[in-house]
């Protein structure tokens, strides 16, 4: 398996990675996103292009399983939530019993 690492990422999606990067952070939305990958709202045309760009980074990391969409606090999936979404780092699964690690 790739390490996701080592895979090329585009500005959306390295602004994903690194916006959900912090363990327990809150989650972001789809308009911090999209600054962070360098979009300005101001600039409606180009603004629209970089919201788009990022939601397709984000369903392409959602079916990687590097991202989670919540709403109302439960996981969503992306193509079928309506409303404001929030994005997280998928919750860590809990360690089998009897693991000390």
């Amino acid at each position: 398996m790739t390490d996701p690492d080592d895979i090329p990422r585009t500005r959306a999606e390295a602004a994903i990675l690194a916006l959900i990067a912090e363990d327990g952070g809150p989650p972001v939305t789809l308009n911090r996103i999209a600054r962070t990958a360098g979009g300005d709202p101001r600039q409606a045309a180009a603004w629209s292009k970089t919201l788009t760009a990022s939601r397709q980074a984000l369903l392409k990391l959602e079916g990687e399983g590097l991202v989670v969409a919540r709403r109302k606090g439960q996981i969503v999936k992306i193509r079928q939530a309506k409303g404001l979404l929030r994005y997280t780092a998928p919750p860590r699964s809990a360690p089998a019993p009897g693991d000390d690690s």
